[in-house]
């Protein structure tokens, strides 16, 4: 187990949903709480607060930690900021569920005691890369985080979806989409759709289609050394007839015939938590999991 160890003039940028009520107190509290010689700043594209410039892309970058203030679409979104970089994120929970956030406001103060005192561990979790080719020319290259989402867009009929995996022909379906999650994200679309709850740890994958017009077909899990393989069969005057959503962030319209390629990522993901929290607590807690009444 790794420890996140802090210098006394840490680097920490906040990535914060400006919607939230009473946001900007949260950020000072945040302040108050680092060492006087930290540098706190606000992550890019964020709105100017007074007292908190923004950073540019490749200050973010170099950045000791990353606060997530909102949800789990707000870690999501300072996720993609990083644009790869393995800068850990801490989550602070401003939102709904928050299973990538657990840590609630009431708590900082211990919370932040922990951190300084070098007792909140990394976690390293995997992430996936989606790529997309038409007419063989890379259309799109990504990361995802929790999931990447195949589907049928504004249309009102059903996709005719081809899934390969380690070039082995799984299935074809018909249905409104299919979601390739990492462990991580099982608990947020896949698990909406009937898929598999994973351990953030398992070195998987899973395939879940959304409203399947089937009896029979089942999410499936497959090591996630295996590359994925997404296509769309063409149907006569439709046009364009699906769209990829990346960790609910990156939208674009799909075509007949591109090819959606999925696979785990070189680089991890690191999740800063306090070592007293553990997945099955947070499955107990947001979702009251293995709960009988």
């Amino acid at each position: 187990m790794k420890y996140l160890r802090l210098s006394k003039a840490p680097k920490v940028a906040i990535v914060y949903r400006s919607n939230t009520p009473n946001v900007f107190y949260w950020i000072k509290k945040i302040r108050s709480l680092l060492p006087k010689g930290a540098r706190v700043t606000l992550g890019p594209h964020q709105i100017p607060l007074k007292g908190f410039p923004v950073v540019t892309f490749s200050e973010f970058f170099r950045c000791d930690l990353i606060i997530a203030l909102g949800g789990d679409g707000t870690y999501l979104r300072a996720h993609r900021l990083l644009h790869g970089h393995s800068v850990p994120i801490l989550g602070i929970h401003l939102g709904t569920l928050g299973f990538l956030t657990p840590n609630r406001t009431q708590d900082l103060p211990d919370l932040f005691k922990k951190l300084l005192a070098g007792k909140l561990v990394l976690l390293p979790r995997t992430r996936i890369r989606v790529q997309v080719h038409r007419n063989k020319n890379k259309l799109l290259s990504e990361l995802a985080l929790n999931d990447v989402v195949l589907e049928r867009g504004e249309l009102s009929q059903l996709i005719h979806l081809k899934v390969s995996a380690n070039d082995d022909w799984l299935f074809d379906a018909k249905a409104d989409g299919i979601i390739v999650s990492t462990p991580v994200g099982s608990t947020a679309y896949n698990l909406a759709v009937g898929g598999p709850l994973l351990h953030p740890e398992a070195p998987v994958l899973s395939l879940s289609l959304i409203a399947p017009h089937s009896l029979t077909t089942r999410p499936i899990v497959v090591p996630d050394t295996m590359p994925i393989r997404l296509e769309m069969a063409e149907r006569k005057n439709m046009g364009i007839c699906g769209r990829l959503v990346i960790d609910g962030q990156v939208r674009i319209p799909i075509e007949p015939q591109d090819i959606i390629e999925v696979f785990r990522d070189k680089t991890l993901h690191y999740f800063v938590r306090d070592p007293q929290t553990h997945e099955f607590q947070l499955l107990r807690q947001k979702l009251h999991f293995g709960e009988r009444d």
